[in-house]
């Protein structure tokens, strides 16, 4: 199970052995926030060739979760579940998958919204009400999940800090074996496969981002066993 977050041209030589792959945040030049917002290249064409890329991968299950940069310059929320034809594109919403090679189900959620920059499609405003993040992770997160795959890092777990107070609440109620996010770059720190997960309780908590803030990849995929 490998999760990655931000740049997808990387060296993919290690993919062959992994089962099943989330893209926690897709922005253009990178893989969750799979483009990069400062490319003279129109979103759109970011997404088509990286869902080009995910097409030659051999694996069986491919899901993607939206960064805030995906939809802009005029690609919506809805466009990206169009554009996304060769993985599985989650929107609040769970499926399940059988992995045959362990005769294992897993339940895989996935959310692109984020409460810490405002102006982007996918902010929503922390805490209760109507149309705020609380709500929405409330009525969409299910009570027996394995994997929790977020745009957003929840509060105090690789996060630089700003984390979502609502998402952590929510994770500690459900007890996820994993979720997995990026959004905050600095929030994974060290070199190559440094700091990039914590266990906490039950639930594995791995920040997937590979550039940092120069959108420089620095850092590999984050590779994990799921129990």
């Amino acid at each position: 199970y490998a999760c990655i977050a931000k740049e997808y041209k990387i060296s993919v030589s290690w993919i062959q052995y992994i089962d099943t792959i989330v893209f926690c945040y897709v922005h253009i030049t990178i893989a969750g926030d799979c483009t990069d917002p400062g490319s003279s290249v129109s979103n759109e064409k970011q997404i088509r060739n990286f869902n080009q890329w995910l097409g030659t991968l051999p694996h069986k299950h491919k899901f993607v979760v939206a960064g805030n940069h995906d939809p802009e310059k005029g690609v919506s929320l809805t466009d990206l579940r169009n554009l996304f034809t060769n993985a599985r594109y989650l929107q609040d919403e769970s499926v399940e998958i059988f992995l045959s090679n362990n005769r294992k189900t897993l339940k895989i959620y996935g959310s692109p919204w984020q409460p810490q920059f405002e102006g982007f499609l996918t902010y929503k405003k922390p805490g209760p009400g109507k149309g705020h993040i609380k709500d929405l992770w409330e009525s969409s997160i299910p009570e027996s999940v394995d994997i929790v795959a977020t745009h957003s890092p929840p509060k105090g777990h690789l996060d630089a800090g700003i984390g979502s107070e609502d998402l952590l609440d929510l994770l500690e109620s459900v007890q996820p074996k994993l979720n997995c996010f990026g959004h905050i770059h600095k929030g994974r720190q060290g070199k190559m496969s440094g700091a990039q997960r914590i266990q906490d309780g039950r639930t594995l908590y791995v920040n997937g981002a590979i550039v940092n803030d120069d959108l420089e990849p620095i850092w590999d995929p984050v590779l994990v066993e799921i129990p």
